[in-house]
């Protein structure tokens, strides 16, 4: 018997430590585009303004879900391309970043 383990990605922040956390979050949406007209070069540019609460603490033992920061926005995107939804939280010296990209047809 054979098992097939799918490994699901989450996304949230979550405060391990037992102190309130008070970072900046950051979520944008980024295209991938051509960085000059002329040469090959591709880059993330952000297609979005950044949306998300600037000031933002986790307390201890807290789960942020971002889809629940994420979804209210209602981001809709009506051109084809590539693109990925960038996170990033930064707090006292750390900073977290990741990403997901996905493909609009």
């Amino acid at each position: 018997l054979e098992e097939r383990l799918e490994e699901r990605l989450q996304s949230k922040i979550v405060n391990n430590g037992n102190k309130d956390i008070f970072g900046a979050l950051s979520i944008y949406i980024q295209k991938y585009e051509k960085k000059y007209f002329i040469f090959g070069e591709w880059e993330w540019k952000d297609y979005s303004k950044p949306f998300a609460p600037v000031g933002f603490t986790i307390k201890p033992n807290e789960v942020v879900k971002l889809d629940q920061v994420f979804n209210p926005s209602k981001i809709k995107i009506n051109e084809a391309g590539k693109y990925r939804v960038y996170v990033s939280f930064s707090y006292e010296e750390n900073k977290a970043e990741a990403n997901w990209e996905f493909e609009v047809k």
